[in-house]
C-alpha cells in the first residue's frame, strides 16, 4: 500500500503561504508593510502538550522602525476547541533576524538587509508551549496581531491584489481525537524569486514525521 494508508490523518499543509515574489530587481523601495509570508506549525511533546511555532519572513526593504519591531514582537495566537475560544496566547521570540535572502552567496552583502538594493529577507521564529484539555478538533490561529504592530504584507509582493494593504493571518488545524499528532515540517525556505512571464515550479518540501499522507 501507499505510505500513510494505515495512519489516522490525511494532513493538509495550508498553513504556509507560498511566496512567489515577482519583483523588479532594480526598483526596490522602502514600504511600511514588512511581512513576505509565514508558517504556523505544531509539534507534540508529551501528553496533551504541544509546541506551537510561528515563523515569519520579514522584508528588509520595509520601513526600518516597523521591520525592527519584528525583533521584539509578541504575536498573538488564539486557540480554539471545536470552534469555541479556548485560550489566547502571546508568543515569545525564539530566534530573530536570520537572513534567508534568495540570492547567490557572493551577493548576500548587496541585499536590503545589508544596505544594498537586492531583495532581502530575514526569518523570525516565535513559539509557545500549550497544554490542551484533551482530544478534540483544535485550531491555532495567528490573528495578525504582533502586539505593537499588525503583520502587514509587504508591498513588494506584486502577484496579489493589494498586497501592501492587507494583514496576514495563519491557521493550523489539529484533530487529536484518535491520538496525538504533529504537523508537517518544511525542508525548503519559502522565499523564491521568479522572473516575470517565465513558467516555474515550486516544491514546499513538506515532510511528515508521523508518516501520514499529505495532500
Amino acid at each position: 500500500g501507499s505510505k500513510g494508508v494505515n495512519k489516522k490523518h490525511l494532513k493538509r499543509y495550508l498553513s504556509r503561504i507560498l511566496l512567489i515574489l515577482l519583483l523588479v530587481m532594480n526598483s526596490i523601495a522602502s514600504y511600511g508593510t514588512h511581512i513576505f509570508g509565514g508558517e504556523l506549525l505544531y509539534t507534540h511533546i508529551s501528553g496533551n502538550t504541544y509546541k506551537v511555532t510561528l515563523t515569519l519572513y520579514g522584508d528588509c526593504g520595509a520601513t526600518n522602525d516597523i521591520f525592527q519591531s519584528l525583533y521584539i514582537a509578541k504575536p498573538n495566537v488564539n486557540v480554539y476547541i471545536n470552534d469555541v475560544l479556548y485560550q489566547k496566547r502571546t508568543f515569545k521570540v525564539e530566534s530573530a533576524g536570520v537572513e534567508v535572502s534568495p540570492v547567490c552567496p557572493e551577493q548576500i552583502m548587496n541585499t536590503t538587509c545589508n544596505g544594498g538594493m537586492l531583495p532581502g529577507v530575514k526569518k523570525f521564529v516565535y513559539a509557545d508551549t500549550i497544554t490542551l484539555s484533551g482530544p478534540a478538533k483544535w485550531r491555532f490561529i495567528f490573528t495578525g496581531n504582533m502586539n505593537t504592530t499588525q503583520a502587514g504584507r509587504s508591498s513588494n509582493i506584486t502577484n496579489i491584489s493589494g498586497g501592501g494593504s492587507s494583514v496576514m493571518q495563519l491557521e493550523a488545524a489539529l484533530d487529536n481525537t484518535n491520538g496525538n499528532n504533529s504537523s508537517p515540517q518544511y525542508s525548503t525556505i519559502p522565499t523564491p524569486f521568479y522572473c516575470v512571464n517565465v513558467e516555474e515550479q515550486y516544491n514546499h518540501g513538506a515532510i511528515d514525521a508521523d508518516g501520514d499522507s499529505l495532500a
